[in-house]
């Protein structure tokens, strides 16, 4: 079970990103949590909503590659509300806590509905710059509990447990998708009765969206291939109702794509927003350059690199990894930074042009980077990360002001120290 929770990209993210609790209504026993990364000054952030069974902490794979590129990342966690109006009046006014006037929303099942329905609840007064539905539905009569949703409150909270559990994969997994799952039993174990009871019946509750209210708001459709809790009727009732959205598919991942293949929906975030940020302020105004320009850049960069003997970083797996071989294998990693835009930017330190641990974070084989890529590099903008927020350190997922200077001096000398014992 301890795959994830354990790994050291977890672990750095609960030791640098701060989890702050706010309350927005009268009855102070509704208390909002949340992650916020990335620029301060950024005002139309990513604000993620969690499933039934999920936290704010299951989107960290997103917070710490979003933010290395420039966004500003928000992950919710909401309190107890049982209906959905009372959450879209609540989410409102966090809203306007955090002075935000307008947000991007990314939603998986339950938190995609809920994103649909704030959409919908403002229409008049628009919040929502666009929609990313992660598994999600649009209409809760598809689980056919609507006449149980009353009741959920009365249930103990193993029951409830036991109703969601019943969602989840069996059988066979890939071990990525098997650490997702066991990750995502951790948190939800750590759920109280009463926000198990009051999810479930937000989540089973009679209710649909109504698309004319929000037609006019752009929406990616993300789903996968393989066995979720959606039937194979409420993925093509979504693209009945939004028929010029884009859709955004996996061959896997399950329930939790997000967890267990990031850097695949991570690109389809990037390919989504990049529409959007020039008229929003997505990320920061400094932060594209054309494709073509910077990836030709970035193999001569290499090449030089190379040539000088400087450290390549090459990962394995999914997800963000600390170098482990100094062996990167220049063909194939040239050819995929110059079509990848996902390799993180050189960045200039004193007078030299160094490789700031290019880490391709291998969301394909190099194959699937190489034939996938090529049909999205004409549209990607490519983002160029100040050397300010990466301080030595292995992410840009904290905004500078959130660290002291002496703690980053310490995490630099450690990064020196390690790349030193390597070269040993």
């Amino acid at each position: 079970m301890g795959e994830i929770k354990v790994s050291p990209d977890y672990n750095w993210f609960r030791s640098t990103v701060p989890l702050k609790k706010i309350i927005v209504d009268d009855d102070d026993s509704k208390v909002w949590s949340l992650y916020d990364a990335g620029p301060r000054s950024i005002r139309c952030p990513l604000i993620f909503l969690p499933p039934v069974s999920g936290t704010a902490d299951v989107f960290f794979q997103q917070i710490l590659a979003l933010t290395g590129w420039g966004y500003r990342v928000i992950a919710l966690q909401y309190p107890v509300y049982w209906d959905h109006l009372e959450f879209c009046d609540g989410f409102r006014k966090l809203l306007d806590h955090l002075q935000l006037d307008k947000v991007h929303l990314f939603g998986a099942s339950l938190g995609g509905f809920l994103a649909q329905k704030f959409a919908e609840y403002t229409h008049k007064s628009p919040r929502v710059q666009s929609l990313i539905l992660c598994n999600s539905f649009s209409d809760t009569s598809i689980f056919n509990q609507t006449w149980t949703a009353n009741s959920f409150w009365l249930m103990p909270a193993f029951m409830l447990k036991k109703i969601v559990l019943g969602n989840f994969a069996s059988g066979p997994l890939d071990p990525e998708m098997a650490d997702g799952i066991d990750f995502m039993v951790d948190r939800l174990e750590s759920l109280g009765q009463s926000e198990l009871a009051s999810r479930l019946t937000l989540n089973c509750q009679n209710s649909y969206v109504e698309p004319h209210k929000i037609r006019d708001i752009p929406v990616t459709i993300m789903d996968v291939f393989d066995q979720s809790a959606l039937s194979t009727e409420a993925k093509e009732e979504m693209y009945k109702l939004y028929p010029n959205a884009r859709r955004a598919h996996l061959k896997t991942g399950g329930n939790f794509p997000y967890l267990c293949r990031s850097a695949e929906v991570n690109l389809y975030i990037q390919v989504s927003l990049c529409t959007q940020t020039q008229s929003t302020n997505a990320f920061s105004q400094n932060s594209c350059r054309k494709h073509l320009f910077c990836a030709y850049f970035y193999f001569l960069a290499c090449l030089s690199s190379v040539c000088s003997g400087l450290q390549i970083a090459d990962t394995g797996g999914h997800g963000w990894e600390q170098p482990r071989s100094r062996r990167a294998g220049f063909g194939g990693l040239a050819v995929a930074c110059f079509l990848c835009p996902l390799s993180e930017h050189l960045v200039l330190q004193s007078h030299d042009f160094i490789l700031s641990k290019i880490i391709l974070k291998e969301c394909f084989s190099f194959t699937k980077t190489l034939c996938f890529c090529t049909c999205f590099s004409v549209i990607f903008h490519v983002q160029q990360i100040h050397l300010l927020q990466f301080h030595g350190t292995r992410y840009a997922a904290i905004d500078p002001s959130m660290v002291s200077a002496e703690e980053l001096e310490v995490q630099k000398i450690r990064l020196h120290t390690s790349n030193e014992q390597e070269e040993q």
